[in-house]
């Protein structure tokens, strides 16, 4: 199969293309590792193939609207008992 068929076949049965796809994927990702708190936000970047947590972080933003830091400060505030 040739990638330009591949990619024409993946956004007819998924409706984004596989880049997107991807990109979607890592950022699922990334929310439940910062939510758990384990691993700072440096490993969490390059574990997922950011080049660096700068990069990471704009991606992070421009797709949730919300800082990384901002992010986990509501998960913790979220999961403590008031």
């Amino acid at each position: 199969m040739s990638r330009f068929h591949f990619s024409r076949v993946f956004r007819e049965d998924i409706g984004i293309s596989p880049m997107q796809y991807v990109r979607w994927r890592r950022l699922v990702e990334a929310e439940l590792r910062l939510a758990t708190g384990k691993d700072p936000l440096v490993k969490v970047a390059t574990d997922l193939g950011y080049f660096d947590h700068s990069h990471f972080s704009r991606s992070f933003r421009a797709a949730t609207g919300l800082r990384p830091t901002q992010f986990v400060a509501e998960r913790l505030a979220i999961s403590r008992p008031q």
